[in-house]
């Protein structure tokens, strides 16, 4: 029984060292995600096709203090990103398309994504403030990826927006006049695995402004023919609790 009572104690003594090192930060700010596409079939042509989506990030994460000034994060972010226009690349020509279309009444293609870095940080005081470095693995998983669908066909097949990323839809083609469905086809994955690095300054121990670019190592096209991968960067606030 004393041993257990000491194990407890010990174990408590712990656990209020670490929150004493510990911080909550609750941080938003500005999102920006890159999705770059090829085919080595068509590296001949140098061939590649691109868009980029602007938004916003908000999340919390938390900070624990291992030794002096230097910090394991963990953090939970979700961000919404959403695109107009992608570009595609042949032999030096660059072509622009439109995800918003008026003409096809459909809207902008919107991301949502949730996002886990594991985060290792060492602070360099310099008066009222701390320069912060950090890197680490960061997991990447995709809620939804979306355009918001304007036509009265599209909503009776598709919903309101259709996923054409991540599911399958089939569209009777019936009210086209013609028998049959047409179906999309995905083949993208939803996760991805990431390395964050990035610059944080804290001023006085409360408010942080920070800022980083996140590097996709996956293939998240499963098509064995065409590759894609995705980058991001973000800069925004935080504060700690």
């Amino acid at each position: 029984m004393k041993k257990l009572m000491k194990i407890v104690a010990v174990a408590a003594m712990m656990l209020a060292a670490t929150n004493a090192f510990a911080q909550l930060e609750v941080g938003f700010g500005f999102a920006s995600e890159t999705y770059r596409q090829t085919d080595p079939d068509l590296n001949a042509k140098n061939w590649n096709s691109s868009f980029d989506a602007y938004g916003f990030y908000a999340g919390v994460a938390y900070g624990i203090q291992i030794v002096p000034n230097f910090k394991i994060t963990p953090g939970l972010y979700y961000s919404m990103t959403s695109a107009n226009k992608g570009y595609v690349v042949a032999d030096g020509k660059k072509t622009e398309y439109n995800f918003k279309d008026d003409d096809a009444k459909t809207g902008p293609m919107v991301h949502h994504d949730l996002s886990l870095p594991i985060l290792f940080s060492y602070s360099i005081p310099a008066g009222p403030v701390k320069i912060t470095p950090f890197l680490g693995p960061n997991l990447l998983f995709n809620i939804e990826t979306a355009y918001e669908n304007k036509s009265a066909m599209f909503k009776e097949a598709y919903g309101t927006t259709s996923n054409s990323y991540y599911k399958i839809y089939g569209r009777d083609l019936s009210a086209d006049g013609v028998k049959g469905t047409v179906k999309n086809n995905p083949d993208l994955s939803r996760f991805d695995v990431q390395g964050q690095v990035g610059l944080a300054i804290e001023i006085m121990d409360l408010f942080v402004v920070k800022g980083g670019y996140n590097f996709g190592f996956l293939d998240r096209n499963k098509d064995k023919d065409v590759i894609l991968h995705s980058n991001s960067w973000f800069i925004g606030v935080a504060v700690t609790l």
